[in-house]
């Protein structure tokens, strides 16, 4: 796979928020984690970094961008029934 900024480079590694890989001169390490620059630069601003690789939405131009949020459950659903008991 080709770095993300450089089509002539081999990758080295992948950026650990958006996951773009990247080649040795594109990579950030910080300890062990490694960043593309603009995750870098967003982490240490604070502000929010771009949305991981795949995340699965797009924005959408002139509206509301809806991610969609799994219903919360309190556990699996168990239903109670009665089972017939044999006559001795």
């Amino acid at each position: 796979m080709m770095c993300a900024n450089h089509n002539d480079r081999e990758n080295v590694a992948f950026c650990q928020n958006c996951g773009k890989p990247l080649c040795q001169e594109c990579t950030r390490t910080v300890g062990s984690a490694v960043f593309c620059e603009p995750c870098l630069a967003a982490k240490l601003s604070g502000a929010v970094p771009p949305p991981p690789a795949g995340a699965g939405w797009q924005p959408v131009s002139g509206g509301t961008a809806y991610t969609a949020v799994p219903p919360v459950s309190s556990g699996p659903v168990v239903r109670a029934h009665r089972c017939p008991i044999p006559s001795a």
